[in-house]
């Protein structure tokens, strides 16, 4: 038993070694692979969802304040490296205003897969005037 323990032992010592290196090697690999990282995403336009009837007549116009809005979004490292603000949907849902006046409404994102924000700007203000006040 102990020859055959001392047999080749430094082709044993050296395999042991590779053996530990590759382990630590693909353990560090898929830890930084699905680590959550967060990325900055600014200058976001934010669009008017109007759905189902048209809610606001042609009579009114609509302005938000701010068209913009900065996210902060987190994901996976290969998801975040990937992510282009082309990809994200910001829009302000004003199917529930039935007459002109100022409102404040949450601003919705809309994420690719995998993704999830981590912070967003505050409410914007929605303005809906009436054309024929404006004259």
């Amino acid at each position: 038993m102990k020859k055959w323990c001392l047999n080749n032992l430094g082709l044993k010592i050296l395999s042991l070694c590779l053996a530990a290196m590759l382990w630590l090697f693909v353990n560090a690999e898929l830890n930084s692979k699905y680590k959550f990282e967060r990325k900055p995403v600014d200058h976001i336009k934010i669009s008017i969802l109007r759905q189902g009837q048209k809610v606001i007549i042609g009579d009114y116009d609509v302005s938000l304040e701010p068209e913009f809005v900065d996210l902060i979004v987190e994901g996976p490292k290969d998801n975040i490296e990937i992510l282009i603000s082309e990809n994200i949907i910001a829009f302000v849902d004003i199917t529930n205003i039935k007459e002109a006046g100022n409102y404040f409404l949450p601003v919705k994102v809309i994420l690719p897969n995998y993704l999830r924000l981590a912070f967003k700007a505050p409410d914007c203000k929605v303005k809906v005037v009436s054309r024929q006040s404006q004259e």
